[in-house]
């Protein structure tokens, strides 16, 4: 019996996935890498295509952390949204968006309840790098009646940071406001108030809870006004004269020590580096920006809130949003790097911008939409519409109602008239009636004395 041959042929063959996925994952993760990891936000610049990124060389600009303006998008991340994309690629994404971006917050009800309370528990222990910190201006710039509020807003949330932090295991860096570990109470009245701002107990098992830790800073965000024709202090009974932040300078300086992990075993040693931070490194850091910085003499300088300043700042020249960190000698022969933020741009990055403005608007016009100016200038002219659509509106209904309260009061005024017509008809026939009666009572008595006439 001859051989069979069994011949089967493969329903389909192999072929290389296709389109993104179909790249090495090597690749794919330096893909992710360059769209995913974003800069700080304490150090993240407006978009050129944003309303507040500055148009020209001379003006500060305002971080995107201190920015309240609706229609500034600058602060969100730009590209979160690829973690959505599939589950695939949020398998691929979720750790590296986690473990190699820096999170900041600007406060502690910021951190506890738009963030951890809403975050898998999943991700806790992909964070690494968080910050905490909330900006500060210099307590005289504020009027003085809001001085006492702004401290206990900025801290009220801080009892509940701790234990958010400590889920965070795998955190390596974390930088926080010292306020946020110790800040004795504002009142003198009840001692026990303190024990609400005091968590140099969770500090001291800050190695138990974070066993990765690297690094743990101490750090502030000082906000200085650097126009000397609105930085000059104001008298406290002139405050409703001091400028409005649009009408500032405003450069923010951030600073921050580095503390040593094991000198953090006891309450006493965590208060006792809060104190050193608070009382020398702060005041060095204070003396060495306002006087080599802001052009401030030596002798002027003070720590004292109530003390008014000869002169206003005025930032050396040189700063700009290419050079923004500066290294200080203090006072007590160490040395401290601050990063000034809020700089004007350099001419390079004014014209950088133009031309992405440009692009923007060239890639719009190909897609059949208006520019970015024409879609302003649209909206602009829309709202000018509806505003006049509603000032007619209003000037009709005002119209309308002018011309009812006129018909109300002129039929008033005919009702009015009858009235007194009918009372005029009235009295006249009761006059007639009342001369009628008299007439006849008067003829009744002649009779009456005609006929008792003797004859």
């Amino acid at each position: 019996m001859a051989p069979l041959e069994l011949v089967i042929d493969p329903e389909s063959t192999w072929e290389p996935q296709k389109g993104f996925l179909g790249l090495p994952r090597e690749l794919r993760n330096e893909i992710y890498n360059l769209v995913l990891i974003e800069t700080p936000k304490w150090e993240r610049r407006h978009s050129p295509l944003c309303d507040l990124c500055p148009r020209v060389t001379t003006i500060f600009e305002r971080p995107v952390f201190d920015v309240d303006d609706a229609t500034c998008k600058c602060k969100k991340r730009q590209n979160a949204g690829l973690l959505r994309t599939n589950r695939q690629i949020h398998y691929e994404t979720a750790p590296i968006f986690w473990s190699r971006n820096t999170f900041c917050f600007t406060g502690a009800k910021d951190f506890t309840y738009n963030n951890c309370n809403v975050l898998r528990h999943e991700y806790l222990p992909l964070i690494q790098y968080v910050s905490i910190l909330a900006v500060s201006w210099q307590e005289y710039q504020w009027p003085w009646f809001y001085r006492g509020d702004r401290r206990q807003g900025r801290y009220m949330c801080s009892h509940s940071v701790w234990p958010f932090l400590s889920v965070l295991e795998g955190l390596k860096t974390l930088e926080i406001v010292p306020e946020y570990i110790y800040r004795p109470s504002d009142s003198t009245a009840n001692e026990d108030d303190d024990d609400r701002y005091d968590h140099t107990r969770l500090v001291t098992h800050i190695r138990e809870e974070m066993p990765l830790l690297e690094e743990f800073s101490l750090a502030k965000i000082i906000v200085y006004d650097v126009n000397p024709k609105t930085s000059i202090i104001n008298p406290p009974n002139h405050w409703w004269k001091s400028a409005k932040a649009q009408d500032r300078d405003l450069v923010y300086v951030k600073a921050k020590r580095a503390l040593d992990l094991g000198k953090l075993t006891t309450e006493k040693e965590v208060k006792e580096q809060l104190r050193a931070f608070n009382t020398n490194f702060a005041v060095h850091v204070s003396f060495e920006v306002e006087t080599k910085l802001l052009g401030i003499a030596e002798n002027a300088f003070s720590t004292n809130p109530s003390q008014p300043y000869a002169d206003g700042y005025r930032l050396r020249e040189g700063f700009d949003d290419h050079n923004t960190s500066a290294d200080l000698r203090l006072r007590d022969g160490t040395t401290a790097t601050v990063k000034l933020l809020g700089l004007p741009i350099t001419q390079w990055t004014r014209i950088a911008n133009v031309k992405e403005r440009w692009r923007e608007d060239a890639r719009r016009k190909a897609a059949g939409k208006p520019s970015k100016w024409q879609e302003k200038h649209n909206t602009v002219m829309q709202e000018k519409q509806e505003a006049k659509r509603a000032q007619r509106g209003e000037e009709a209904s005002k119209e309308y109602q002018a011309y009812v309260e006129a018909k109300d009061a002129k039929r008033e005024a005919a009702e009015a008239r009858e009235r007194r017509q009918r009372r005029k008809v009235k009295a006249k026939e009761q006059a007639g009636l009342a001369r009628s009666e008299r007439q006849a009572k008067e003829t009744r008595d002649a009779e009456r004395k005609r006929v008792r006439r003797p004859k």
